[in-house]
């Protein structure tokens, strides 16, 4: 994030699970933004990375390295490993 007067900079690592897979990963970023800044308004979006402006910030959100899940929580479409519901009734 960038004050557009000042021009101080922060950067805020969110570690988040999600698949990334287009046009998923631009409504992803959009969510994480407006969880930080719910003003936000987009401008662009190429290539995994978007842009925003709220007020007086320019802001920057993409996606880093990979990670792993973090634990007790499976990746998004992994096989479930619950049962049925009713697979022993008779």
């Amino acid at each position: 994030m960038r004050d557009l007067d000042t021009d101080e900079r922060s950067v805020i690592v969110r570690q988040r699970w999600e698949e990334k897979r287009d046009p998923a990963i631009r409504t992803q970023l959009i969510d994480v933004v407006h969880e930080l800044r719910p003003g936000a308004w987009p401008r662009s979006y190429s290539g995994g990375v978007a842009s925003f402006v709220d007020g007086k910030y320019l802001i920057v959100a993409r996606y880093g390295d990979e990670c792993a899940p973090p634990p007790g929580e499976r990746p998004p479409g992994a096989e479930s490993e619950q049962r049925p519901l009713f697979e022993d009734a008779a």
